[in-house]
């Protein structure tokens, strides 16, 4: 991966983009030239797992698992074809990535290097890349200048983990510890932040969404409590967390923490402090404005019921606040 410059924000925002569509279930590639020739009709292929890039050495991906395939592959990311150059610059490493069947992903092919011909090439879905840079250009920015002004609002559901727990391990209540359920970058929850810990009552997770189809807020639904906290860390990986905290990779941080064969399923930390815990029986719908559902209620509503963090406008957070303290 390039380190500098306009190269590299092209490359992190082709990063950015392969882990917010893999976290969605959504990421495809297609292969345009297979063992050295050239795939004539267009094929897309799903990724199955993704593993995070955790640094900038060849190659980018160190574990890429595509639909069909029995094992996982290495790739290496590059914005067109004709800037790789590892075959020439380091050719013994090279020869290790193509001995593993690694490939080259790239966002257009447009011709193969001098000397490189059998390694394999995929493309992302362009189109689909450019309509999702569109809509994160904040976020690619503060990526690439390396800071962030202004202070966010989430809303994350309490779920099992903020309330379980056991004679050996404490809730998330009490040891003030979190996992973003999706890929959260410090360029989006950062110390300083605000979390709203929502929680709910009165109807499920499948009768709130089909009401939010219909673009209503569900009758029998009730706010019942919202834990406000700060955030008082950077986002750190698991393994960063229990070494700062001086303990075990096998220490389990939640009640409800699946372990699959090879590692935690919640693999990302965040730390918070308490600021207030309002507990009061609110109706969803009582927080509409003139009939259409409040900013709050539509995040809340995708928090539940698609176990999503969704920012909250500052200017809605103060609203909302306002109206549980006058009671409406």
């Amino acid at each position: 991966m390039a380190k500098g410059g306009w190269s590299f924000l092209q490359e992190w925002a082709i990063y950015e983009y392969l882990m917010a569509r893999h976290d969605e279930g959504s990421l495809r590639i297609r292969p345009v030239r297979v063992s050295g020739k050239s795939v004539g009709r267009e094929k897309w292929v799903r990724v199955v797992d993704l593993k995070p890039i955790k640094d900038s050495r060849f190659p980018d991906i160190k574990s890429i698992k595509l639909q069909g395939e029995r094992t996982p592959r290495e790739a290496e990311i590059k914005f067109t074809t004709s800037e790789f150059g590892y075959h020439r610059n380091r050719p013994a490493d090279f020869k290790d990535f193509h001995s593993k069947n690694g490939f080259i992903l790239v966002l257009a092919h447009d011709h193969m290097p001098k000397g490189l011909s059998s390694i394999d090439i995929f493309e992302l879905d362009k189109s689909d890349f450019e309509t999702w840079c569109r809509s994160n250009f904040n976020r690619l920015f503060n990526r690439q200048v390396g800071t962030r002004a202004e202070l966010k609002v989430w809303i994350m559901y309490q779920g099992p983990n903020f309330n379980s727990e056991s004679d050996t391990i404490e809730s998330a209540r009490e040891t003030h510890i979190w996992c973003p359920t999706e890929n959260l970058t410090g360029f989006d929850l950062a110390p300083g932040d605000r979390v709203l810990f929502a929680k709910s009552s009165g109807a499920s997770t499948q009768s709130v969404q089909k009401s939010y189809h219909l673009g209503n807020v569900h009758n029998d639904w009730f706010l019942e409590e919202l834990y406000i906290a700060e955030v008082s860390s950077e986002i750190l990986s698991r393994e960063e967390y229990c070494q700062k905290m001086g303990l075990s990779l096998n220490t389990q941080l939640w009640k409800k923490d699946p372990r699959p064969k090879y590692s935690w399923r919640w693999s990302r930390v965040f730390e918070f402090r308490p600021i207030a815990c309002l507990k009061k029986r609110v109706p969803m719908l009582s927080l509409n404005e003139r009939g259409r559902p409040d900013n709050f209620t539509v995040a809340v509503t995708q928090a539940y019921c698609y176990g999503k963090s969704r920012e909250l406008d500052p200017k809605d957070y103060m609203k909302l606040l306002e109206k549980l303290h006058r009671g409406n």
